[in-house]
């Protein structure tokens, strides 16, 4: 079982992927990478079968360094500059990164147009940004933006546990934890298990930091 699981602490978002990835009853492969590497601080993480989600990730990551690389010289003049009429820095350069809001309804339309295809995308996506945006879309192009969110059948289990615990004000250890008790409620109840998992943690100041919990610490 796949397991997608986003979470917003007061100065992070924590992304958790599953790394097992099963076909049927059977588990293929158990160093299964869920997430795509966006940019330095945005990271997308992404379930479904597996000949979609490698296809589409590339296909989004890939079109968003186009865009960048398309857009990235061109001349910007600030507002004050405007009045003042000075024209310093209108030989600066100015990177025009997308941010997590505008990935994510890219995201959201590519699947909207897919799913009026023969052969959409069946995949379901989180997109976590550095700033503090978390968004879910499934495979309909449904998009939502919340403080937390889960893709998948542990959502039954992981959701009502973050309506009782999540607090707008935790910290990343707290973030931490609260993704732990989710994990392991989830291997309670579900009999497929997760094994090991993905972490990564993102910040307004630092590119997102990743670990790795394995299935002994998960259950322990």
């Amino acid at each position: 079982m796949d397991l997608l699981l986003g979470i917003k602490t007061e100065n992070e978002v924590i992304l958790a992927t599953s790394k097992n990835f099963a076909r049927g009853i059977s588990i293929m492969n158990h160093k299964d990478k869920k997430y795509i590497n966006i940019s330095d601080n945005i990271v997308m993480g992404i379930s479904g079968e597996s000949g979609d989600t490698t296809q589409f990730a590339e296909y989004i990551k890939a079109n968003i360094q186009l865009y960048e690389n398309r857009y990235s010289s061109i001349p910007t003049i600030s507002l004050k500059e405007q009045e003042t009429e000075t024209t310093t820095s209108r030989s600066k350069d100015h990177l025009n990164t997308l941010s997590t809001k505008n990935v994510a309804n890219f995201v959201r339309q590519e699947l909207a147009k897919s799913l009026r295809s023969r052969k959409p995308y069946q995949v379901n996506v989180i997109i976590a940004g550095g700033e503090g945006s978390l968004y879910m879309i499934d495979y309909l192009g449904t998009m939502v933006e919340q403080p937390y969110v889960v893709q998948g059948y542990a959502a039954f289990y992981a959701l009502s546990l973050l309506d009782h615990h999540y607090r707008v004000n935790l910290t990343e250890e707290d973030g931490l934890e609260l993704v732990k008790k989710c994990i392991k409620e989830i291997n309670l109840r579900v009999p497929a298990a997760i094994g090991d998992v993905d972490i990564v943690i993102l910040s307004p100041d630092q590119v997102g930091k990743e670990l790795l919990l394995t299935e002994k610490e998960l259950r322990a």
